[in-house]
């Protein structure tokens, strides 16, 4: 394209010449016919030369002459500089074009990079033996889901009224916090349960309902019965890993830093200008690398972000982001999410 473009511009410059030439010729033609020369060279001459000096015909003409090639010298020295002109910024746009080429290969360099990374921390998960990439992913959703219909039966049995948003966002917390009954909490790395609550005070939840749903989950936890198992989907899909994985034990170390990461992938199609024109196809790349379950766990985040309002967390580009992403998702899963009040009916994160 750029040959084309530099080639039609020198072929613009050869006609304007040729029509220059040409032009002189016919004028020169008429003039040579009407006998004009002796006229217009003595009138020519006369302008550069002193009124009362004197000269004949043949130096008045030898000067017409001398100042007609002077003139043309100028012409071409003109379309010299002017052809230069076009030389150069051709050149300029060439280079201008080559940078912009390497900028994008490099942020799109750097772009992969970034999903490697992304995926190589959820290929890294894993829960007990065996549960690992992207089955952990499969365990977490069916967790959840059975996090959640626990605290809905007993919000339910208490008649408690309490909005689809405020149930979503503390599921979420018991879910990635987790339940652990130790008689000594010092041994405890983090202090679940105050996380748990701390999450139903903000949310203006009753602890005593709260107490209920850890107390079950306690007991799950410890020694989920063949009933429990067949009243749970999620027990009864793993319980032949009840040995190995201790359930509802929470994520939030396995989950923080890869949420983090796929905000910082978000944030860097957003910014960097060479991707940002074409976001959407990077928003459904990175969608493409990631499982149903995946993407419904990071959905979750963001919702949860959402609704406690921790502003560092719910930007419009990362919604956008991860509303591009849902393209990805099997028709199923997305009725899922609207069940569960995660997507509006069209499919757009509320």
């Amino acid at each position: 394209m750029i040959k084309i473009k530099r080639i039609k511009s020198f072929i613009e410059l050869g006609i304007i010449i040729f029509l220059f030439l040409l032009s002189l010729y016919f004028i020169g033609y008429y003039m040579y016919e009407q006998k004009m020369y002796d006229h217009i060279l003595c009138k020519i001459s006369g302008w550069f030369s002193n009124e009362t000096s004197g000269g004949s015909n043949e130096t008045l003409k030898g000067n017409g002459i001398n100042e007609l090639f002077v003139g043309f010298g100028a012409l071409f020295t003109f379309l010299a500089f002017f052809w230069q002109y076009l030389a150069n910024r051709r050149q300029d746009e060439i280079h201008e074009k080559q940078s912009a080429s390497y900028s994008e290969e490099k942020a799109q360099a750097f772009f992969m990079q970034l999903i490697g990374i992304l995926r190589e921390n959820t290929s890294a998960i894993c829960i007990g033996n065996g549960i690992c990439d992207k089955y952990a992913f499969h365990y977490m959703f069916y967790e959840f889901t059975c996090i959640s219909a626990i605290l809905k039966d007993k919000v339910t049995s208490m008649n408690v009224c309490i909005d689809e948003g405020r149930l979503l966002a503390m599921s979420y917390s018991v879910f990635v916090n987790g339940v652990y009954k130790m008689d000594d909490p010092s041994k405890r790395i983090i202090d679940q349960n105050s996380l748990v609550k701390r999450t139903a005070k903000d949310l203006e939840i009753p602890l005593n309902l709260i107490n209920d749903v850890l107390e079950i989950l306690y007991k799950l936890q410890v020694n989920a019965t063949d009933d429990d198992c067949e009243k749970y989907f999620f027990l009864n899909q793993y319980k032949k890993y009840r040995e190995n994985i201790l359930f509802f034990d929470g994520h939030r170390l396995r989950l923080s830093h890869i949420t983090k990461m796929l905000m910082e992938v978000i944030r860097y199609i957003c910014s960097e200008k060479y991707l940002c024109k074409n976001k959407d196809y990077y928003f459904r790349l990175v969608g493409c690398q990631m499982s149903d379950h995946e993407l419904f766990i990071f959905i979750l985040h963001y919702k949860y972000m959402y609704i406690m309002k921790e502003q560092d967390e719910i930007s419009s580009e990362i919604k956008n982001g991860l509303d591009v992403m849902l393209r990805n998702m099997d028709q199923y899963m997305l009725s899922k999410l609207v069940d569960m009040n995660l997507l509006d009916n069209d499919f757009h994160l509320k």
